[in-house]
Order: C-alpha cells, then sequence, then structure tokens
C-alpha cells in the first residue's frame, strides 16, 4: 500500500497540473544543464539543442533585440518582425503628423515599397553566447575595488575586439551575479529596419494608463516591422537597393490555441532585475527613491497631457515620452503602494535572518569571518548614503529637465573655448556634433510644457530635499527673482530662461553653433542653470558610486547564499541579454473571493467601450466586425480571443517577446504584468506573478480582417 502511494504521490509530482513555473529567466546556453528536463515534464517537445545552437538554426535565431530596449521575433523567411505596438511607438509618432495621424488611424504599408524606414533603428540576432568567466577572473586575479574594475574592461576588451572578426560582429561581455561570472555576447546588428504595420492607438493602447499593469486586458499591443539587409545578407545602412533579410530561424503561427496549465515559454531579452539585493538596498530605494520620482513624474505627466489635450500637433509631438514616463510611472507607484514596499522588505529581512543563523553554524573560521561581515558592511555604507539620496534624486531630475539635459552637452565645448590655445580640431568637431544633436533635441521638443515642469521640479526640490542639504540652491534664486512665495520665485525664474536661454529652440541654438563664444555661455540663464544643478549634485556620491562601493559586499553576500543553498540552480539578474522564461497558461485569485480567468475576448472590449473616453474607444469597423461576427480563422467558441495569462517570469524589456507552446509555436506577445506583482523586480512571486500577453489569433485578425493586409498573413507560416 504504501509502495502505491508512494508511487501515485511520484506521478503526481512530475504531472504538469501540479509542476509549477520555474523561477528565472534564465541563459539560453544553460537549458540543457538546468532546466530541459523539467521543460520537457511540463510539456515542452523541444530539445535544448533546438532552443539554443550555435552551429544549427534553433529558436535564439529567431528572436531580437531591438535598440529601443524591446524584444521581437521574426516571422517570416523575408525578416518580418512582431514586436509591441507600445515597442514601436516611437517610430510610428516619428513617421505621423497631423496630416498623417498614424496614431490615430494605424498604419499598413500597402507593398513593400511603402515599408518606411526609421533612421537609427536597429535590432541585434545573437550569434552566440560563451562562458568566459575563467579568462576574466584569471586575468584579475589578488585585484580588488577599481584595479579589479578596470581589469576586467581591460580583459573584456580584448575578448570583445578578438570576437567582432575585423567588425562583421559586436560583441559584448556582461557580467553576472555582480561580477562573480562573464559572458561574452556575440550579435549581427541590422540598421534598416522599416515600419511595415500598426493598429490605431484605440486597437494597439486600448486602455491606455488606466489598463496599464492590470487584469483584465483587451489590448491589441502589437506593430510590425520588416529587417532589411544588403544583397550580401549581411548587415547594411539604410539603401533602396537593400533586400529583405532571410534569417536562419523564424517561428510558425499557431491558431491552436491554448488551455489552462499548458505550457508556455519566453524568449527575450528582459531589461534589469534586482533579486539578490539586501534589505537595505530594497527599503531605500521603495520607500525614498520612488516615492520622489513618482511624485515629481505625475506632475510632469499632468503638465504634458495639459498641452496635448489642446492640439493635436503637440499631443503627436509629445506622445513617445509621455507613454515612455506614464509605463515606469504608473509600476514605481505600485512598487510602492499596496503595503508591498513592507511585504518585501520583510521578506528580505527573513533572508538575511536565515543567512546570519547559516553564517554562525559554520565551522570554517576563514569563511564564517568573511560571511558574517557582509550584511554589517552593507548596512553601514547604505545608513552613511542614505541623508545624500534625496538631494541627488531632486538635483538629477532638474538636470534632465529638456533645455537643461541638452544645456548640459555644451559643457564640452565651454571647456574647448576657455582653453589656451584654442584646439580649432576639437572645437569644430564638438561643434559639428552638437548641430546634429539638435536636431534631434528639438523634433519633439515643446518649451512651454518644458517651463512648467521646470517651476514644479523646483517646487518639488524645495519640498522635498530637507533644508540643510540644499545648500543655496533655493535661496539664490527666491533672492533674485524676490516674490511673496518661493513658487512664484520659481516661476519668474523660469519665465526668464525661457525668454533669454539658447537652449530654448533650434534656431537660437544653431546662431550660436554658427559663431560659439564662451562668453555667450557664461550670460546665458540655461546654462548658467544647468551648471548650478551639476554642481549641486557634484557634492554628493551618487548612487552609482554607492553601487560601486557595495559591488564587492553584493558579490559576497550572492555567493554566500549559493554555497548556503547548495544544489540549487541560481539564475543571473537580467541585464538585457537573452534568457528563457518557462511555465505554463495560468488563472489566479488575487485577493479574498476574487478570481481571474486565464483569457479575455473581444466581447470585453465591447464592454469596456466608452465613446467620452479616449483610453476606450472602439473603431466602428472592429465594432462592425464583431457585430456580424466575421471573426475568420480567428474565433474561439464564438469569440475572439484577445489576451491571455501565463506564470512565465519577465521584466521590462521582455515587451514584445514572443510567447511560445511546446512546438516553440507562437502563441501572443508579451506586453505587461499584473499590479498584484508589481515588485517583480525584486522577487518572483508564483501564486501572484502573471505574464500579459496578447494572443497571436487577436494580432492576426486585426491584420487580416480589420486592416485587409492579407499580404502579411500570406507570408507566415500558419499552423492550425
Amino acid at each position: 500500500m504504501k509502495k502505491i502511494i508512494l508511487t501515485f504521490l511520484t506521478l503526481l509530482a512530475i504531472s504538469p497540473e501540479f509542476l509549477k513555473a520555474d523561477e528565472g529567466m534564465w541563459l539560453l546556453s544553460k537549458i540543457k544543464e538546468y532546466n530541459i528536463q523539467t521543460m520537457q515534464m511540463l510539456g515542452c517537445n523541444l530539445t535544448a539543442e533546438e532552443i539554443y545552437s550555435e552551429t544549427n538554426p534553433s529558436l535564439k535565431d529567431a528572436i531580437v533585440w531591438f535598440d529601443n530596449g524591446c524584444t521581437a521575433e521574426l516571422v517570416s523567411s523575408d525578416g518580418l518582425l512582431l514586436t509591441n505596438h507600445h515597442c514601436g511607438y516611437g517610430s510610428i509618432t516619428d513617421h505621423s503628423s497631423v496630416d498623417h495621424d498614424y496614431l490615430t488611424d494605424g498604419f499598413w504599408a500597402a507593398s513593400r515599397k511603402d515599408e518606411l524606414p526609421n533612421v537609427g533603428m536597429s535590432v541585434s540576432v545573437l550569434v552566440k553566447m560563451e562562458d568566459v568567466t575563467q579568462k576574466i577572473l584569471s586575468a584579475v586575479k589578488g585585484m580588488d575595488g577599481q584595479a579589479r574594475e578596470q581589469g576586467v574592461m581591460k580583459a573584456s576588451k580584448e575578448l570583445e575586439t578578438n570576437a567582432s572578426n575585423g567588425g562583421a560582429y559586436t560583441a559584448t561581455v556582461k557580467e553576472m551575479f555582480r561580477g562573480a561570472e562573464y559572458y561574452l555576447f556575440v550579435y549581427e546588428v541590422f540598421k534598416d529596419i522599416r515600419l511595415v504595420g500598426a493598429p490605431p492607438s484605440s486597437i494597439g493602447k486600448f486602455g491606455g494608463d488606466t489598463d496599464n499593469w492590470m487584469w483584465p486586458r483587451h489590448t491589441g499591443d502589437f506593430s510590425i516591422f520588416r529587417v532589411y539587409c544588403g544583397k550580401d545578407g549581411k548587415p547594411a545602412e539604410y539603401s533602396a537597393d537593400n533586400v529583405p533579410y532571410h534569417p536562419k530561424k523564424f517561428l510558425k503561427i499557431s491558431l491552436k490555441g491554448y488551455d489552462k496549465n499548458d505550457f508556455a515559454m519566453i524568449i527575450g531579452y528582459p531589461g534589469r532585475t534586482n533579486r539578490y539585493l539586501s534589505s537595505y538596498s530594497i527599503e531605500l530605494t521603495l520607500k525614498e527613491t520612488f516615492p520622489a520620482l513618482v511624485g515629481m513624474w505625475e506632475s510632469k505627466l499632468a503638465i504634458m497631457k495639459k498641452y496635448m489635450d489642446a492640439d493635436d500637433k503637440i499631443r503627436i509631438q509629445l506622445a513617445d515620452e509621455y507613454a515612455s514616463i506614464a509605463n515606469v510611472w504608473k509600476l514605481y507607484k505600485g512598487q510602492i503602494g499596496y503595503g508591498m514596499a513592507d511585504a518585501l522588505i520583510g521578506k528580505k529581512q527573513n533572508e538575511e535572518a536565515a543567512f546570519t543563523k547559516w553564517v554562525n553554524s559554520l565551522s570554517n573560521d576563514s569563511l564564517k569571518k568573511t560571511y558574517s561581515a557582509v550584511l554589517p558592511a552593507l548596512k553601514k555604507k547604505y545608513d552613511e548614503f542614505r541623508p545624500n539620496n534625496l538631494p541627488t534624486i531632486y538635483g538629477n531630475q532638474l538636470l534632465s529637465l529638456g533645455f537643461s539635459s541638452y544645456a548640459y552637452r555644451f559643457m564640452d565645448l565651454h571647456t574647448i573655448l576657455t582653453t589656451e590655445p584654442l584646439d580649432a580640431t576639437k572645437r569644430d568637431d564638438a561643434i559639428s556634433k552638437l548641430k546634429n544633436y539638435t536636431t534631434d533635441q528639438f523634433t519633439k521638443y515643446f518649451a512651454p510644457a518644458d517651463q512648467e515642469t521646470m517651476v514644479s521640479y523646483l517646487d518639488a526640490f524645495a519640498k522635498g530635499v530637507p533644508a540643510d542639504k540644499q545648500g543655496t540652491f533655493i535661496s539664490d534664486i527666491t533672492s533674485n527673482y524676490k516674490a511673496a512665495t518661493p513658487h512664484e520665485s520659481f516661476v519668474k525664474y523660469a519665465a526668464d530662461i525661457f525668454t533669454k536661454s539658447i537652449f530654448i529652440s533650434a534656431e537660437k541654438a544653431n546662431a550660436f553653433l554658427s559663431k560659439p563664444s564662451a562668453k555667450t555661455l557664461d550670460k546665458d540663464p540655461g546654462f548658467l542653470f544647468a551648471q548650478k544643478a551639476i554642481v549641486f549634485t557634484s557634492q554628493f556620491p551618487s548612487s552609482m558610486q554607492l553601487a560601486g562601493a557595495v559591488k564587492t559586499d553584493n558579490r559576497t553576500y550572492i555567493q554566500g547564499m549559493r554555497m548556503m543553498n547548495e544544489g540549487k540552480a541560481y539564475y543571473p539578474d537580467a541585464n538585457s541579454t537573452m534568457r528563457l522564461t518557462y511555465g505554463k497558461v495560468m488563472d489566479y485569485y488575487p485577493r479574498d473571493a476574487v478570481y481571474y480567468n486565464w483569457y479575455t475576448t473581444l466581447t470585453g472590449v465591447m464592454q469596456k467601450e466608452d465613446p467620452g473616453n479616449e483610453e476606450f474607444i472602439v473603431p466602428k469597423k472592429l465594432h462592425d466586425l464583431y457585430t456580424a461576427k466575421d471573426f475568420g480563422d480567428y474565433a474561439y467558441k464564438g469569440d475572439v480571443p484577445v489576451a491571455f495569462l501565463t506564470d512565465n517570469d519577465i521584466t521590462g524589456g521582455n515587451s514584445g517577446s514572443g510567447v511560445l507552446n511546446g512546438n516553440g509555436e507562437l502563441l501572443g506577445l508579451a506586453f505587461d504584468g499584473n499590479s498584484e506583482a508589481m515588485t517583480g523586480d525584486f522577487e518572483y512571486d508564483p501564486l501572484l506573478k502573471r505574464t500579459i500577453v496578447v494572443d497571436i489569433r487577436y494580432v492576426m485578425f486585426i491584420i487580416d480582417k480589420y486592416a485587409g493586409a492579407k499580404r502579411l498573413i500570406d507570408e507566415m507560416t500558419i499552423v492550425k
């Protein structure tokens, strides 16, 4: 009887119904060693080599990194790319105008000659990744601190140069576990990327900021690009003579759908996680840094929205910046709200207590000495930094203002102009670079919004920075621009800068660059403001300096944790390198008496429709297709699936990542996380962490039935 029960429990343990998602964003080269058996028990039908291979076509060849920080996937033999609408948003806005408002109307290239080029855009295709830990560590043996960092840089540069094959590839060495391990990544970088299609924002951004980070979701968050290359198949700058790229591997499109508990994996480029930080770091971040940023950004968003609502030209001009800020603002706001911060800090403190208990149990005196010192050392450094945190945050945000960050770029030119004897070559080179940057600076710059934001940031600085840390920053302004209140002084100060400074318009800036003078810069109020902000922030240690100061301690702490949990496979924090996460299609219970299903449908879009709210407008054609039930091949149980959930472990940078079934076929595009697990950059919660995915059937439905772009459907390989 015991044997029967044991056999039953064993079968239960390996059944996909009971297997849980594996926390982690895993390096593909380690899948065979750490993960493939579990993945196959969950429902993966592929071998490790079919997922990652350096010599044969594999899934890694179909996944690309967008230089805007997103992921995309190749879905045809002619270089067709799918990614999120919000990942293509900058390109869509760049091509939009009041007369051709692709944000509002969408864009669909009628033929390949109509596909729109994007200056400066690139995608990277991974050639290989290589563990070079021993090569790096042997080069820095016995080194520590800055000497070690410089040694790592030198050794990395040599490896990167050798791997670049004379410039044919781009290579970079990335550190893992705070410098305990190192990996070399080699890429082929394609620079001719063209916009092929995008739905209107009423589909691609349906739900807007209200639904962002929320479930249930009904957003058709996708856009389409194509990779072009030279006729030799190699990367090339844009040319009308370029041809579509033929990848080693592209993804098939699955219309078979999914059920709850079906296997799902995601391959992409997650940006940054900090899963192994101490409670001291988490507390400083969530209790002080994020609240300060959330308050300032909330004010900036309100100012931008006011101008965007009043003028379509300004709406298009500011749309990309607004969307980027709004996304991070809501993420940070969620991370510090709902008791998440306190709960996470408590979990970290419990981990540290367990670590301390383990250290005290060690019999090796040398190890005990090393690991017993690490947490007190971290606490001491964070305690010492804390009084300087808010001044640097508020000071850096003043430097981030549009005119201020632009003026900062003129600092080098000022140095050249004031150095005797004058180096004309350096001067001319600096002027040339600034002229190029000036074009970019004013393409989407709107001075009135920047001026109001400056006032709001000075208000926040005056209230948020402790009086004993402000120096004369505020008092100088209030004494030179006298008024009844500090706020009114800030208004006068901003008006003076935005009336007199050369950094407010392209015309003034270019006029200066045609005849540059140090005296002009020395008198310019915008330049003086940037200088003042730099001088202010430079008197405090920066967050970068803190990161450097605690790096060795963090590395030691992680090494100790791995030693304490010997036998457990650890994944490195995300750092914009290709990773794989696997799990299942999954529903969840967010709180008491509330249940969320694992997918949404087009019916839900109609239920959310609100013609009076720009975030919930439904295009007439979509409404007509729904009413007629004209769903084509994309229906499921009499409706069109719009989005679904998995328990995959993702973060920013995974936007646009393909969600694949057990055969490596495309089920959808990951585009968001859920509000109940917004601290996912710091922890993985298996009960609440969910990835929100736009269903590929909805993507195909919009391309085919809504846009009538059947040429794109015909180009893909569809699996029914």
